[in-house]
Formats: C-alpha cells, structure tokens, sequence
C-alpha cells in the first residue's frame, strides 16, 4: 500500500510563511488607520468605541491589533498606529490589484 498525500496537506504552507487571510472590510479599516481616519466617538471621548466615520470599527481594530498590524498607546488611549507588517500588508494587497490578482 502506498502513502498518498492529502489535498489539505499538499496545500499546507511551511509555518514561518503565514498566509494573509484579511476580509475587505479589515482591510478598509487598515488603510482608514494608516490614513488617520479610525478615531474614539465624540460622544464618549476615550472611552467610546473607534469610529470610521458613523460605522464602529472596535472589533476589526481588535482583530488587527491581535495579527499585529496596527498597535495601540498605552491602556488603549490614543489613535491606533499602523505596524511595519500593517505597511507590508496594504503594500502586498496593492501589488496584487495592481497586477490584476483577485483581493
């Protein structure tokens, strides 16, 4: 008998080359912090949830703090700032569009 491998292993990646699964929508909000548009609500000031124009943005901002494209200050005050890899990412997808990839 033979050992065949399966589909799911022969698409495996190596572990140190990670696969960049962003949605579009995170992917907007990436380009709005790298922008200076993602800020707290007015009307809870610093405590409020982060804002893109009227639409809340709190868990991309979480979902991207925790893949380490953007980073927080310090207790979470302050605009969110995009990360090297944050740059490499919006780089990699314009690349890719610019090529006329799907993204």
């Amino acid at each position: 008998m033979t050992y065949r491998l399966s589909a799911m292993r022969l698409r495996a990646s190596p572990a140190r080359q990670p696969r960049w699964r962003i949605h579009p929508c995170e992917l907007q909000v990436l380009g709005a912090v790298r922008d200076g548009l993602v800020d707290r609500d007015l009307l809870y000031g610093d405590l409020g949830p982060w804002m893109l124009g009227t639409r809340h943005v709190s868990w991309s901002i979480t979902l991207l703090v925790f893949h380490r494209l953007v980073r927080l200050g310090a207790f979470g005050f302050g605009p969110p700032q995009i990360t090297a890899r944050g740059h490499q990412m919006l780089d990699s997808w314009a690349e890719l569009r610019a090529f006329g990839g799907k993204g």
